[in-house]
């Protein structure tokens, strides 16, 4: 049976799944879960709790306490205490636009 990972993340989260699973290890121990925060915000679509109460890893950007139960404080509240948490950085480059 696969580990979960939940990345809970901007656009750039797919960027970090795509390359995770061209990964062959990663690929085989790990089934990937994107949840892109900025959709669930503009349509309150619900948190995934019953994947997030058996997440084995949570890779994430940051959201601040403003965001309510899209914050990330309050959405690693639902995480395993086993769970292993990485946080990235928003990257933000304007000279491609």
């Amino acid at each position: 049976m696969k580990k979960i990972c939940i990345i809970y993340a901007n656009c750039q989260g797919r960027g970090i799944n795509t390359f995770l699973q061209k990964h062959g290890i990663y690929r085989e121990n790990y089934e990937n879960h994107l949840f892109e925060n900025y959709h669930a915000l503009e349509k309150s679509i619900p948190l995934p709790l019953d994947l997030l109460k058996k997440a084995d890893l949570f890779i994430y950007q940051p959201l601040q306490d403003i965001h309510g139960q899209y914050a990330t404080d309050h959405v690693k509240t639902y995480l395993p205490a086993t769970c292993k948490k990485i946080s990235f950085p928003y990257i933000y480059n304007d000279a491609l636009w």
